[in-house]
């Protein structure tokens, strides 16, 4: 049967979207970007992304604060109790230190294009988050594997960046013995999402920052699925995130994968918020 012409462009749209992603995550078109934006660099001098010192993007003073700021893990608060639409039993959130000052800046710049090198030195702070929350779980079940799960990233994020923050930094950290990582999630696109858009409408707001913690539980509820041919039942889950802010990701994140048959024993962060707008505890 002939499709109509309607079907046949969407094909040919999705096929050169897929081949254009090919292209720009291959070998060849990451060497084009680090070459363009290494060019970029001579003919504008980074300076500090902190300070504004010139020579670097982060200057060796504004490194080393921003390094001591995540010297120190600590337990900061409970996944279980985050997910204000299905609260489950205890599972601690490890963060590395506060996010602010020289840290806030120096994850920003990590997170952009041109500052992926960075990435690298942030490494030892997740381990740090990582073998403390591995600390804090329960006994696993008998026989069951422990995954380290990071937060996948949406397309349009990656298509920005040219990476995967959070893949990166699990690419250079250590994992807790007895662990290993999975990229068992994926990142379900906004058009797919059932009833997403009227949930905006009702929420008033497409911004997560003037949303209450129960409005952002709402808004990413759908947003991440188990990735096709990847089975965590019985597995326990050690989340990962780069920053902590609400909680509402690495929320739905947990949500899933226990609906999926796996038990979520927490999540580890380099950098968490200390001081939360208020609006975010309405739940």
């Amino acid at each position: 049967m002939t499709r109509p012409p309607s079907t046949r462009s969407a094909t040919r749209l999705a096929d050169l979207a897929d081949l254009a992603d090919r292209g720009w995550y291959s070998r060849a078109g990451r060497w084009a970007r680090e070459a363009w934006l290494g060019c970029g660099r001579i003919l504008f001098p980074a300076s500090c992304t902190v300070c504004g010192a010139a020579g670097d993007a982060l200057c060796p003073g504004c490194s080393a604060e921003a390094l001591r700021a995540v010297a120190r893990p600590r337990i900061v608060d409970d996944l279980a109790g985050l997910d204000v639409l299905a609260p489950t039993r205890f599972a601690p959130v490890a963060s590395a230190g506060a996010y602010g000052g020289a840290l806030a800046g120096a994850l920003l710049e990590a997170k952009r294009a041109h500052g992926r090198p960075l990435l690298a030195r942030f490494g030892p702070a997740l381990s740090r988050s990582l073998r403390l929350a591995a600390s804090q779980r329960p006994p696993a079940p008998h026989g069951s594997e422990v995954w380290v799960i990071p937060v996948p990233a949406s397309a349009p994020s990656l298509r920005r960046r040219g990476f995967w923050p959070i893949g990166e930094l699990l690419a250079v950290a250590r994992l807790p013995p007895g662990t290993r990582r999975v990229d068992a999630l994926a990142w379900v696109p906004q058009l797919r999402r059932r009833g997403r858009a009227l949930a905006a409408l009702r929420l008033g707001s497409s911004s997560q920052k003037s949303r209450g913690r129960r409005g952002r539980a709402a808004a990413v509820r759908g947003s991440v699925k188990p990735r096709p041919g990847v089975d965590p039942r019985g597995a326990g889950v050690l989340l990962v995130d780069d920053v902590f802010t609400s909680g509402a990701t690495l929320a739905e994140c947990a949500r899933v994968l226990r609906r999926a048959g796996a038990h979520v024993l927490g999540a580890a962060v380099v950098a968490h918020v200390p001081a939360p707008n208020p609006h975010c505890a309405d739940g």
